[in-house]
């Protein structure tokens, strides 16, 4: 799913961001949701 979205340019919002460290936490994908979070942090300092 993540790569589908960066694929077709979605923007990543703060709610798909939030969406896809939620998703990778319940499929135990820690380290995936880790750099997804982490990602999330740069949006947030740029905003």
């Amino acid at each position: 799913m993540h790569h589908h979205i960066i694929e077709n340019k979605f923007p990543l919002t703060v709610v798909l961001q939030t969406s896809l460290v939620d998703m990778y936490a319940k499929c135990g994908a820690l380290d995936e949701a880790l750099g997804v979070f982490h990602g999330a942090l740069v949006l947030v300092e740029d905003w």
